[in-house]
Formats: structure tokens, sequence, C-alpha cells
């Protein structure tokens, strides 16, 4: 990922970022479904810790189940205890 973020001006690399969180976002929704919905997503590792570029991709490609993006944490829709989540 890091190499693929170096070198967004290409075409290439920034198509393989796109289809990265897309794959990511389709498993997601899969589990989704699987499960009948979910309370929060939570990234961890490299994604979690310092991606935030990919994190709000995969959140933004989930919008359609109420997942919010555009957020700098490393959860989508997480909230303190006790505070309204999103409908998914």
């Amino acid at each position: 990922m890091r190499v693929l973020h170096a070198d967004a001006t290409d075409a290439d690399a920034a198509l393989a970022m796109v289809m990265f969180c897309r794959s990511v976002a389709e498993q997601i929704a899969a589990m989704m479904a699987s499960f009948g919905g979910m309370d929060m997503i939570v990234f961890t590792g490299s994604i979690g810790e310092h991606d935030a570029i990919v994190r709000d991709t995969i959140c933004t490609d989930l919008a359609w189940a109420g997942v919010p993006a555009g957020r700098s944490q490393r959860t989508c829709g997480a909230g303190a205890a006790g505070r309204r989540r999103s409908p998914a």
C-alpha cells in the first residue's frame, strides 16, 4: 500500500487502490448480508493505524448501508458508549 500511495499519480497505482478498496467493501457487504447488519466496522493493522484514505474510501463504498465516511477515526460509525450509531 505504501508503494501505491507513493505513486498515486500513476493511473495503474490509482486503479489498484480503487480495486483494493472496492474488494474490501464487497467483503464487508457480504458479511453484513450474512449477519443481518452490523454494529460497527473496525479497521486494524496498517489500514487501521495509518491509512485514512483507504478507510474513508471503503466507508464511502458502503454509504448505501448507512456507513458514514470522511472521518479521521480508525472506525466508521463508531461513537462513545450510549451514543446513537448509524443505521448500519
